[in-house]
């Protein structure tokens, strides 16, 4: 969500008498920074908020148990505080983790090449100055973990902070935003992003989108009734088969069996990527049929 929007939209609220209590978005949404303290704010969450989240007073103090008392008071509603709570999308802390996960995986693809074979060693320089240990020891060292303790000053940091208790409170809901989205992909159905749209169709078709996501495809019945077109046996008849549609999708998609089909699908077409990008490009004989000689007769 852009900034000048979030601000719109919770600027509005309070000329209704409404206060939003949370937004879902990802980690560093910038957004959920222009809105927070929209409301109003205790000073506690004044100094905190507008802290760098880097630094060390603020991690130490997010592990810290003044910390799970200032949670525990404004989720309870004890602290004279109005502003906005971030709920983390899960959607985002997949794709970040996953991303990781793929990179470390495409460089150990080919653990085979890593290990020692027999007879290596006689091609090491000798004597005790040599760089092979086996050649200074004439032993050779198996190490069952393969980092250096030098690497843990930078390692362990980053792994005490993705499980932290706080980080992992906030994913456990799963909040996801495939509702922003499919209310998105209704707006963009009706204004196309590849072509130009004035500001008037724009809103049009964010309101149709609203309607038909709300209500229904027969929720435009009340606009046409309003601009003195009433909905004829046609119009009815396709508003009801899209909604009915509609419903069948959305169950069907929720069935167990449909999630455990499309869950098939996306393994067999990520085997299939890996394939592809572990295939080698050339071999002896890779590119001649078992049935063929490789010479060709012409005419």
């Amino acid at each position: 969500m852009e900034c000048g929007i979030a601000k719109k939209i919770w600027g509005r609220s309070s000329e209704y008498g409404i206060q939003y209590k949370f937004m879902i978005c990802d980690g560093d949404n910038k957004a959920y920074s222009s809105i927070w303290d929209m409301y109003g704010c205790c000073d506690l969450c004044e100094k905190w908020e507008n802290m760098d989240k880097r630094s060390k007073e603020y991690k130490k103090w997010v592990e810290s148990d003044d910390y799970q008392k200032w949670r525990e008071s404004h989720n309870s509603g004890e602290v004279e505080c109005d502003r906005a709570m971030k709920l983390d999308c899960i959607g985002h802390v997949q794709k970040r983790m996953g991303t990781h996960l793929r990179d470390l995986r495409k460089r150990k693809k080919n653990p085979e090449r890593w290990k020692v074979s027999q007879g290596q060693d006689k091609f090491c320089p000798d004597g005790n100055d040599s760089w092979c240990s086996y050649k200074r020891q004439g032993t050779l060292e198996r190490k069952d973990h393969h980092l250096d303790p030098v690497f843990l000053d930078l390692l362990l940091p980053e792994f005490k902070r993705l499980s932290e208790y706080s980080l992992l409170l906030r994913c456990l809901p799963g909040y996801s935003q495939n509702v922003n989205e499919s209310l998105n992909s209704l707006v963009w159905n009706r204004a196309p992003k590849h072509r130009f749209k004035g500001p008037k169709s724009v809103e049009i078709a964010a309101m149709s989108a609203v309607l038909q996501f709300n209500s229904g495809a027969s929720s435009r019945y009340q606009v046409m009734e309003a601009a003195g077109i009433p909905a004829g046996v046609f119009t009815s008849q396709g508003s009801a088969k899209k909604d009915k549609t509609r419903i069948f999708h959305s169950a069907k998609k929720a069935a167990t069996c449909e999630k455990v089909r499309r869950r098939k699908i996306r393994q067999a077409k990520l085997a299939a990527d890996m394939r592809d990008e572990g295939e080698c490009s050339y071999s002896s004989g890779k590119f001649r049929s078992s049935g063929s000689s490789g010479v060709r007769k012409l005419g």
